[in-house]
């Protein structure tokens, strides 16, 4: 009888620890899938000041609209890309219009839904470290997965100055990656 109690014990433990495992498992990748479902990047690693630069929000969940902020400034939409008949939409404007080249576009993945997301935006020296996200919408996912905010990202902007019709420009930025070195980013200028 005593035998029979430790194999049911050692069998209530095993199903025990096996439940705490998929607990575990399914919690990880809650977690996981949560921070993936929306990446904001920048076209570049440094933007050149005055000079167009596409802030892409990357939504592998799709979404049907994708709105960008800028901190601290919360409460303003800078960007707004809605998918509706297969077409994007600037939705930023008091009227939506369909996106253009200069100003937005996505990669509709059906009439309602899209995975890439981009928004151009024409930064100041003074945009340097400004902080951005993207919030991804997509009505079709459960309630606490609808809206995700993206992780934050750091844009990096090198003030740009012309002395001449055609000018070199060399920038020195501190460039963490490369072992707190200075680098160059050296650039031709040439008008016409």
């Amino acid at each position: 009888m005593l035998r029979n109690m430790s194999d049911i014990y050692r069998r209530k433990l095993h199903a025990w620890v096996s439940l705490c495992k998929m607990t575990i498992l399914i919690l990880l990748l809650t977690i996981h899938s949560s921070t993936d479902a929306a990446t904001l990047t920048g076209s570049s690693e440094y933007a050149l000041s005055g000079i167009e630069f596409i802030l892409t929000c990357t939504v592998p969940d799709e979404a049907n609209r994708v709105q960008l902020y800028r901190r601290p400034a919360l409460a303003a939409i800078l960007g707004s890309i809605q998918v509706a008949g297969g077409q994007c939409y600037n939705t930023a404007t008091t009227t939506p219009v369909l996106c253009s080249p200069d100003v937005c576009s996505c990669n509709a993945t059906s009439s309602n839904y899209g995975t890439v997301f981009q928004w151009v935006i024409q930064p100041q020296t003074k945009d340097n470290g400004s902080v951005w996200f993207c919030l991804r919408t997509n009505p079709s996912l459960p309630e606490a997965d609808r809206v995700v905010r993206s992780p934050d990202y750091t844009l990096k902007v090198a003030g740009a100055f012309h002395t001449s019709p055609a000018a070199s420009l060399c920038v020195e930025a501190d460039e963490p990656s490369f072992s707190d070195k200075r680098t160059q980013l050296c650039l031709q200028f040439a008008y016409q």
